[in-house]
């Protein structure tokens, strides 16, 4: 063959290498766009869904903090005050497990919802004896840090794998020594502050877990769990900060509403929301290809 057929057949052959990726790219961004759409609408339908199912645990948390004016203080030392502070955890524990959607083929708790509503439940217990608040506090933390107690085994047995262990233990080591330090100068009994260093060691460990298994899974259950972590934290400090360190404005209004919070996220985590952010990306290519 002549030297300028050889150029023909190489700019023939350099055409087509590059028509065919530009086909692919186009049948793939094609495939992201309708990919995406039904991740979207999947999306919003389940959100709904949720939103639904969460309606009377909002309006059992505006029962409390309306009826009983907690902008303005804390609640009367009551069994009405103690039922009605309790009320949207005991719902909580009811969507945990039997009210909220589960997964196509499974009829019953598994150990992570069981351990999640065991805590729940723990929690109320603390809600309970916090209503009396100078009497009976010691009870009420005991009933929490085993509430704790019950969302790091559930964690524990979650998490699949050690992605991010090592930066979350560190962080949340040094975040809880700092916290526990800031508030023990207050703290005039021994017994409490070894009381207290036992539960901020226990709180933090529970958000460590939290985060790291949101580094983990990357998926929205475990991103509103990690979001519910961070507010029993913000909540807890407060709490330590008002009742040994100084006065806050509007503490226990605050205080409730990041608790209120803390559990929302915890017993969402349990839905099967696991849909990743990178999902969308995964189903163009499959489709493309």
């Amino acid at each position: 063959m002549s030297p300028g057929g050889e150029r023909f057949n190489d700019k023939e052959d350099e055409i087509s290498v590059f028509n065919i990726p530009g086909h692919c790219t186009s049948q793939g961004i094609q495939a992201g766009l309708r990919s995406e759409a039904r991740c979207s609408t999947r999306s919003n339908s389940a959100a709904m869904a949720l939103a639904i199912r969460l309606v009377p645990y909002f309006a059992l948390v505006l029962a409390y903090m309306l009826g009983f004016d907690i902008c303005h203080g804390y609640p009367p030392q009551t069994i009405t005050a103690a039922i009605v502070k309790a009320s949207p955890v005991w719902y909580l524990i009811a969507f945990t497990t039997c009210l909220k959607k589960k997964p196509p083929g499974q009829h019953s708790l598994n150990a992570f919802e069981f351990l999640i509503a065991l805590g729940l439940l723990l929690s109320s217990c603390g809600d309970v004896t916090l209503v009396w608040r100078d009497s009976l506090f010691i009870p009420g933390m005991l009933f929490f840090a085993l509430a704790h107690v019950c969302y790091i085994v559930a964690l524990k047995v979650k998490i699949t794998d050690d992605k991010g262990k090592d930066t979350h233990t560190d962080l949340f080591v040094l975040m809880g020594t700092c916290s526990f330090l800031f508030v023990s100068s207050g703290i005039d009994s021994w017994l409490m502050a070894v009381l207290v260093m036992l539960y901020t060691a226990l709180l933090f460990w529970m958000g460590s877990l939290s985060f790291q298994r949101y580094t983990s899974e990357k998926t929205l259950a475990s991103k509103y769990g990690a979001m519910g972590a961070a507010c029993f934290l913000l909540s807890d400090f407060l709490i330590a900060v008002q009742k040994w360190k100084c006065s806050l404005p509007f503490s226990e209004f605050i205080i409730m509403v990041t608790y209120y919070a803390a559990q929302l996220g915890i017993a969402v985590s349990t839905v099967s929301l696991t849909t990743k952010l990178t999902s969308t990306e995964d189903e163009a290519v499959s489709s493309a290809s």
